[in-house]
C-alpha cells in the first residue's frame, strides 16, 4: 500500500502520512527500507501512539 493509498484510506493528506512515518522512524518505532515497505521495530511504541 502506498502512502497515497494510506492517506486516501484514512482521509488524510499524503504529507500528513509522510510526516507521521518520518516521526515514527526517528523514534525507532519503524524502519522504512523503501517507499513501499515498513518494518515494525518497536510494537510497544506503536501501541502507545494508538492510545494517545
Amino acid at each position: 500500500m502506498s502512502r497515497a493509498d494510506i492517506a486516501d484510506y484514512l482521509a488524510l493528506t499524503i504529507e500528513t502520512v509522510s510526516r507521521a512515518f518520518t516521526q515514527m522512524e526517528r523514534d525507532h518505532a519503524i524502519a522504512l527500507p523503501s517507499s513501499r515497505h515498513v518494518v515494525v521495530r518497536d510494537r510497544n511504541a506503536l501501541e502507545l501512539l494508538e492510545a494517545a
